[in-house]
């Protein structure tokens, strides 16, 4: 086995003084650079700072954004959660779809479906039960105050 070459094996760069670049034999070790402190680190400082006030939202300024929502459903999967990838692909599959949808990925393993035509809307919500990858992809109609918390259940009716 051949031993490591160091920097002064490699030919010069065309065009480069040779003599003008010196490396240094200290500093080229990787757990010494990561564990050496870092000069500029401690010029800036990072803490937390708790939020000091909530901002309200008046039930008006909800209610005037719900149009743009209406047509949206939020999803997830009983079992593991699928990818964004492979559960767009499913869908776009099993809904045939005459419009466009955007399906947003949400905390906990929820999706929310945003679609463009009301046909399409109601295919989705009324033409379950939904099966994706095996496990059952729970439908819920959106509104205004959703909070993702999965139903728990003890039995699904099929």
């Amino acid at each position: 086995m051949s031993s490591p070459l160091s920097l002064s094996e490699f030919p010069p760069l065309p065009g480069a003084n040779a003599t003008a670049v010196v490396l240094p034999s200290v500093g080229l070790n990787f757990i010494l650079n990561l564990t050496k402190e870092d000069p500029v680190a401690t010029d800036f400082s990072l803490e937390f700072v708790p939020p000091s006030i909530k901002v309200p939202f008046p039930a008006e300024e909800l209610a005037y954004g719900t149009p743009n929502w209406s047509l949206s459903l939020v999803g997830y999967s009983i079992g593991p959660r699928p990818t964004y990838l492979s559960l767009m692909n499913a869908l776009k599959k099993a809904w045939d779809l005459k419009g466009s949808m955007d399906m947003l990925s949400l905390n906990d393993g929820f999706f929310l479906f945003k679609f463009s035509s009301p046909e399409d809307y109601n295919s989705a919500w009324t033409g379950g039960p939904w099966f994706f990858f095996g496990h059952p992809f729970i439908l819920q109609k959106w509104t205004p105050k959703f909070k993702p918390k999965r139903d728990e259940f003890t039995s699904i009716p099929i």
